[in-house]
């Protein structure tokens, strides 16, 4: 599609993100391998100025004979306005970090013969 130009050949995604939460949101999840999820969404302002923060902590062992020990925290700020009845300004920032413990790759043959299970 002529919208995206060269990265039409291996794809492109459109994300949207909401402009305001109506209400406040906190979440926390868990699940197997220590898996544990917190979310937290708020929109301080939601008239002239809309804003909206979020926050995501992330971690799990995993499904692996060593613990991977997987951390990630994602963070989301935006803030929109309407200078003129025909125009609209947003501002967005993001911020993403992941560390683990990776359990590496082990080859097919050495599994087939038996040196690792």
């Amino acid at each position: 599609h002529v919208e995206v130009g060269d990265f039409d050949s291996a794809g492109a995604v459109n994300f949207r993100t909401r402009e305001v939460v109506r209400e406040g949101l906190v979440q926390a999840v868990g699940g197997q391998f220590d898996t544990q999820r917190y979310l937290l969404m708020l929109s301080p302002t939601q008239d002239k100025v809309r804003t909206l923060f979020a926050a995501e902590g992330y971690y799990t062992n995993g499904p692996f004979q060593n613990d991977n020990r997987y951390f990630r925290t994602n963070l989301l700020g935006k803030m929109t306005m309407n200078p003129t009845s025909r125009s609209e300004l947003s501002l967005t920032g993001t911020f993403q970090k992941s560390q683990w413990n990776a359990s590496g790759e082990i080859p097919l043959r050495a599994v087939q013969d038996g040196t690792l299970d």
